[in-house]
């Protein structure tokens, strides 16, 4: 038997992000100080894309670049 907790596409849009190397794409592309921010961005930009097809409002003080 398979129980569902949440139904929710995160899962699915994670794994097309992370299938087309979108994480990897954007860090390459920007400059950026890992000693300033617990996140890249790139998965900045993933977290706020997953967030915005799940119908979440993204929490940008939690991606924490300071």
């Amino acid at each position: 038997m398979v129980c569902v907790y949440h139904d929710s596409p995160a899962p699915l849009i994670t794994a097309m992000c992370r299938s087309v190397g979108l994480t990897k794409t954007i860090d390459e592309m920007l400059r950026w100080h890992p000693s300033r921010c617990r996140l890249s961005p790139g998965s900045s930009i993933e977290v706020i894309i997953i967030n915005a097809f799940t119908n979440r409002c993204p929490q940008l003080q939690a991606l924490g670049c300071s």
